[in-house]
């Protein structure tokens, strides 16, 4: 599932990469939002490298994309910005510091959560998520952000968990991808996606579950089509059905439940009262 949103994640976005011999290679591919290696002909390399490498006349070397960048000076570092960037945000999501939070959303961000069904579009409902999230963290859980892993295309992705008083919270570990974009001469969040730890270890279960969808797609294509055509149709539709047939029946329950809790609880406690009055005067 994290492979999947991660690699939906990027756009298709032109990267020149360059070369010690004069050469640009053009990407017009969907690239992955982390710097790869490109392919050198020696003869650079050991001018580069002062000649570490083993060599052979026509050998060529996969050289990590930052050494080569290093050496380019005409080439903005971006990557050191967006990793700042990042790392200011949780920072200020830890403080609950809205108004400096929202000068690093544009205006027209969007946020999806996978958590939700439609993903949070504009500044106005994404500082809404955010107020939200924010208010629901109490005094003490903060975020705790592992290293901030920069991309092409202003992009970084970073792993994430939280902690109450500097204590790990099981099942709350995320991952988040962000593309950021220049505003105003500054780098915003202009889109970013949030992978959150289920609670539910499904484990062979739901991969019992994943072969028999399969299969059923495989037994009727064109129904198949059809459904994962309109996704989106498919999810209302169990939404309407869950609110008309189950949702009545389930809050009927808890209100019941909830009632005789109450009821519970009340007795509970007239009853510790009658035992320390009695407590009281007999001794």
């Amino acid at each position: 599932m994290a492979v999947a949103a991660f690699l939906s994640f990027q756009q298709l976005c032109p990267v020149d990469v360059k070369c010690y011999q004069i050469e640009r290679i053009q990407c017009h591919r969907p690239i992955l939002p982390f710097r790869t290696s490109v392919r050198v002909v020696h003869s650079t390399t050991k001018k580069l490298l002062g000649g570490l490498l083993p060599w052979r006349p026509g050998s060529e070397f996969l050289i990590p994309s930052v050494l080569l960048s290093s050496n380019s000076s005409d080439e903005p570092d971006d990557s050191r910005k967006v990793s700042e960037v990042i790392a200011e945000f949780y920072r200020l999501l830890n403080e609950k510091n809205m108004d400096e939070i929202g000068s690093y959303i544009t205006r027209d961000c969007q946020v999806e959560d996978l958590s939700f069904i439609d993903p949070f579009q504009g500044k106005k409902e994404v500082m809404q998520l955010v107020q939200q999230l924010t208010s629901s963290m109490g005094r003490y859980v903060k975020f705790s952000i592992g290293p901030v892993c920069e991309g092409d295309c202003l992009s970084a992705a970073v792993e994430w968990h939280l902690e109450w008083k500097n204590k790990r919270i099981p099942l709350t570990r995320g991952l988040s991808f962000f593309q950021l974009a220049e505003d105003e001469n500054q780098l915003k969040i202009r889109k970013a996606r949030f992978i959150i730890e289920s609670p539910i270890k499904a484990g062979v279960f739901s991969l019992a579950v994943f072969k028999t969808l399969t299969a059923l797609l495989d037994e009727f294509p064109k129904l198949a089509e059809g459904l994962l055509g309109t996704p989106h149709w498919v999810i209302v539709w169990i939404l309407k059905v869950y609110n008309i047939l189950v949702k009545p029946v389930i809050k009927s329950l808890l209100a019941g439940y909830i009632n005789l809790w109450t009821l519970v609880t009340s007795l509970i406690g007239r009853t510790l009262k009658i035992a320390l009055l009695i407590f009281k005067l007999l001794f």
